[in-house]
């Protein structure tokens, strides 16, 4: 429970950003309907995950210059601390991916485009930014950097890293006809075992939430002792 009110913390420190992500949405919304084209129908979604990556780590940089310490003061684990930090995380990209969704769907129903292509590259986007923001957390949490230019540059670099090799995916799925029917196959394996393929991800995810919760811990045991 305590992580919730820590996750509502986060989501409050952000809300100065929602005029920023309704620029962003209205600008993915414009350039999707205009520019998209059948191999390019997942951009909404990588895109929308990709400001979600940059957007998500903005607590951590007002808790280094507002209210860091008045949250260590709360009547509270470190663990709850790191538990409602990965649950606003993890919220925020799901909000995210379900905008881009919507675009994209949108798009592709207006198009008359099979789904299946589009709903892998949902799965795999979300999958890997998840995976992405995590050890994003992970990496702050680790290394507790107060410094605000490094931050900064933390927040834009994964974000990036994701939004590159998600283009490089793109561009080659849509190569020639060859990657095209490759991506076919597997599209029908990974739709064939979707739910596994989501477990997987979010598992992988999990599993660095709970390193870092670990790490946290340990350090305001010794802070406290």
């Amino acid at each position: 429970m305590n992580a919730v009110k820590f996750m509502k913390m986060d989501f409050l420190k952000i809300k100065s950003q929602i005029k920023l992500m309704i620029v962003i949405i209205a600008f993915v919304m414009v350039f999707s309907f205009k520019m998209l084209t059948k191999d390019m129908l997942g951009w909404s979604v990588m895109y929308m995950i990709f400001m979600g990556i940059i957007l998500a780590s903005l607590p951590f940089s007002v808790d280094t210059t507002t209210s860091g310490g008045f949250v260590t003061l709360l009547p509270a684990k470190a663990r709850s601390r790191v538990y409602g930090r990965f649950l606003y995380g993890l919220v925020f990209l799901v909000v995210c991916t379900l905008i881009g969704s919507a675009i994209s769907v949108s798009y592709a129903i207006k198009e008359n485009v099979d789904l299946k292509g589009l709903l892998l590259q949902i799965i795999v986007f979300f999958g890997a930014g998840v995976i992405v923001n995590s050890l994003q957390f992970f990496v702050s949490y680790l290394f507790e950097i107060k410094n605000a230019q490094v931050l900064s540059i933390m927040r834009i670099i994964p974000g990036f890293l994701f939004f590159f090799c998600g283009s490089v995916l793109m561009d080659k799925i849509s190569e020639n006809q060859e990657s095209m029917n490759a991506f076919s196959q597997t599209v029908s394996k990974i739709i064939e075992y979707k739910e596994a393929v989501a477990i997987g991800f979010f598992v992988i995810s999990m599993l660095i939430m709970v390193v870092c919760m670990m790490i946290c811990a340990k350090r305001e045991e010794r802070k406290e002792g």
